[in-house]
């Protein structure tokens, strides 16, 4: 759009002239540009709500550019209305001007647009600080647009994105309104119930304040899913609204989300206050101690939670369901952790040449084909603590003869006649 009438719009806005307002969606210049945005809107929300998500999450994002009525960029980087109309709007306060933007006499003009923009229009009440914003969001939930051009589906949405936007900007002054509004405070399709995202966003304050609106739990099945904690102040704060941490059965758990994300603190927190099995398993039978000790690429990173899960009655012995062990898991992982290695082992001698149900070891799995990327250190690791090359699976592989087919293999097995004392077929 050309500068100077978008200008006069949003000069309009900011000095109340609700009849100036008017007057530019009146002239014909701007048809085009109106009813283009309208259809950007509308086949996003529509193409949106056919796969059952938000019309508002990628609509402002995907429809945010220079082109469109209610953005303004000028050449003049320094000019005080360049961005976002609704921003300027809220914040200067001009809620007769929002007021009719949200009315049944503008939603004959930009209804789409405005459907599409709702998101990031509340977004921008919710992140303003310093003043009681209820009255705007009492005239958004009251307005024409919300009631009576959304459907049901779209206001379900749109408080839900309100409620987690509450909830991402720390505004528990905020929540119990919009509770009492009507959202779904357990979520909805794939939505995430409010305590569940103030897990990995949220506050203390958030939480406490859903738990005043009524919420007094997440179903454990809800808490299945991958959830990282923000710390371990919201876990405990959760834990005390009655959050319940133990997981899916054969499913992920919060404890393992911690595990794999090196939390020490919220696995105490789940361990000791949450009082979760430290050996439930995941999809496949994993265990959080496999999932800690795989992976460890910052070295000893894990080591503390480790020894912590043993300590809380981890079982080193425990298997997936094709009979791996938590030695394979380490044997697998980038860098061998030495320590972690001693500890496991500690708890279980035999581990090191445990066998899984096709009579795979450690050793074995660290050497085969797939993952034929050992480091010298990590095959000395295995060896000096007794692990057995000549230990065959079911397709008759050993770790001596997967060595023997790759040149480094062989170079390693003749810098190492300690490790392999006979040579199979010699015998």
């Amino acid at each position: 759009m050309e500068e100077f009438p978008q200008r006069a719009l949003f000069q309009a806005a900011v000095e109340r002239d609700v009849d100036a307002v008017r007057v530019f969606f009146a002239q014909p210049s701007v048809a085009s540009a109106v009813a283009r945005s309208n259809a950007d809107h509308r086949r996003t929300r529509e193409i949106a709500l056919a796969l059952d998500e938000s019309p508002f999450c990628e609509t402002f994002r995907f429809h945010h550019a220079p082109r469109n009525w209610y953005t303004y960029f000028p050449s003049d980087r320094s000019d005080e209305l360049r961005g976002f109309l609704f921003h300027l709007i809220i914040h200067h306060e001009r809620l007769e001007v929002l007021q009719w933007f949200l009315s049944a006499e503008a939603c004959e003009v930009v209804a789409d647009t405005m459907r599409g923009v709702l998101d990031h229009l509340s977004a921008n009440v919710i992140r303003m600080r310093g003043r009681d914003n209820t009255d705007v969001l009492e005239l958004i939930f009251e307005s024409y647009l919300f009631v009576e051009v959304l459907s049901p589906i779209e206001r379900k949405h749109a408080l839900q994105d309100l409620m987690d936007q509450a909830i991402l900007h720390n505004r528990p002054d905020l929540i119990r309104f919009i509770v009492a509004h009507g959202v779904e405070v357990n979520g909805f399709f794939s939505r995430v119930a409010p305590l569940e995202y103030c897990a990995s966003t949220g506050s203390t304050g958030s939480v406490k304040k859903l738990v005043e609106s009524g919420v007094f739990g997440v179903l454990y099945n809800q808490l299945g899913r991958s959830v990282s904690f923000r710390n371990s102040e919201v876990t405990r704060a959760l834990l005390a609204s009655g959050v319940d941490m133990r997981g899916v059965p054969g499913r992920w758990t919060p404890l393992h989300t911690a595990v794999k994300e090196r939390e020490m603190d919220i696995v105490e927190t789940l361990v000791v206050h949450a009082l979760v099995d430290v050996n439930a398993r995941m999809v496949g039978g994993s265990t959080a101690l496999m999932d800690c000790v795989s992976d460890d690429i910052w070295s000893d990173s894990g080591f503390p939670i480790v020894v912590f899960l043993l300590e809380n009655g981890a079982d080193a012995q425990l298997r997936t369901r094709t009979g791996t062990t938590a030695i394979h898991f380490a044997a697998t992982s980038e860098v061998v952790n030495e320590k972690t290695l001693d500890l496991l082992l500690k708890h279980g001698p035999d581990l090191i040449n445990a066998q899984d149900d096709e009579g795979t070891t450690p050793l074995l799995s660290m050497v085969q084909p797939y993952s034929f990327s050992f480091a010298i250190d990590d095959l000395d690791a295995m060896l000096s603590r007794g692990a057995d090359p000549y230990l065959a699976n079911s397709r008759g592989e050993t770790a001596y003869k997967e060595l023997m087919k790759d040149a480094r293999g062989r170079a390693y097995v003749a810098s190492r006649p300690h490790f392999f004392p006979s040579q199979e077929g010699d015998n």
